[in-house]
């Protein structure tokens, strides 16, 4: 994906094309997660009255899960990644024009849950939105996870715009890359602090 919209493809002289592109992309990404996200509120909503009396419950699984993810995030365990483990397709560069190449990519990104899932949060992001099933503040939250999917691209793509090589390019997405750790360890005491906050809400519920 970066490979499709970072400035090098269109060089200097066309950066204002990749500024369209890129653009596009974040939009694609930003329509597909709300539209996601509208349906997983909708989906809760119409389980509201199977799950009526059981909301502490749930939410105390949620917690639970929270915690058990984290302790795979931060690297003490290894769990299963319940997905559909494919990327968008790369044809779509060789079949479509770059603008909708950008925007397809951007859909299908910002579903969350028709490409290869990097971390467990988005698991934990979902049932949230189930379970709190109020389909606007879904779509507004899923809103928000598109966007930040899209613009981390855009910004890898920007800091790649003086690169002119595709060794230089490989090394610099390698570069990124190796913040992997860094942020999968911010996600798990993120996930953490989100199960502990259930948790402690269940435990007072109860008692």
């Amino acid at each position: 994906m970066i490979g499709t919209i970072r400035p090098v493809v269109y060089r200097d002289r066309h950066l204002f094309r990749w500024a369209i592109a890129a653009i596009l992309h974040v939009l694609g990404n930003v329509v597909a997660a709300i539209t996601m996200g509208f349906i997983f509120g909708l989906i809760g909503y119409w389980l509201m009255p199977y799950n009526k009396g059981r909301w502490a419950l749930l939410f105390g699984g949620l917690g639970i899960l929270s915690m058990v993810y984290a302790l795979d995030e931060i690297g003490l365990l290894r769990l299963p990644y319940p997905q559909r483990a494919e990327q968008v397709p790369v044809s779509w560069r060789s079949l479509f024009h770059p603008y909708t190449t950008a925007i397809l990519y951007g859909l299908g990104l910002g579903a969350g849950v028709t490409t290869h899932i990097v971390t467990a949060a988005l698991y934990v992001v979902i049932l949230g939105l189930f379970l709190y099933a109020h389909p606007l503040y879904a779509a507004v939250t899923f809103g928000l996870f598109g966007l930040g999917r899209g613009v981390s691209v855009l910004v890898a793509g920007w800091s790649m715009r003086n690169l002119r090589s595709g060794e230089k390019l490989n090394l610099n997405v390698h570069r990124l890359m190796n913040q992997q750790d860094r942020i999968h360890m911010l996600t798990g005491l993120v996930l953490a602090s989100l199960g502990g906050y259930w948790g402690v809400c269940l435990l007072l519920t109860l008692f």
